[in-house]
């Protein structure tokens, strides 16, 4: 059976992933390590498929998650980092 696929949940991001997984490999770098142990912890197996098993803890580690990563993507380093590639070239 082929896994159901949805876009990962970092802002701006259009990956597709499994939708079992909350991040593609990028994003899911950047969630501390305690975190994504905490995101397993809560995560029920098949809770894709069955909304209704998703727990509040879950729910708020997954926002954790997705607030970490827009603040590590906001960050000075990460915007020196757009700002060198956005830029328009001469004709």
């Amino acid at each position: 059976m082929n896994p159901v696929i949805h876009t990962c949940h970092a802002m701006n991001c259009s990956e597709a992933i499994e939708s079992r997984l909350l991040f593609c490999k990028a994003h899911w770098a950047l969630v501390p390590r305690t975190l994504q142990q905490r995101i397993w912890l809560h995560y029920q197996p098949g809770q894709e498929n069955h909304l209704s098993v998703i727990t509040p803890e879950y729910l708020a580690v997954m926002k954790e998650a997705i607030e970490i990563v827009a603040k590590k993507e906001q960050s000075p380093k990460a915007r020196a980092a757009e700002r060198r590639y956005d830029y328009d070239y001469p004709d």
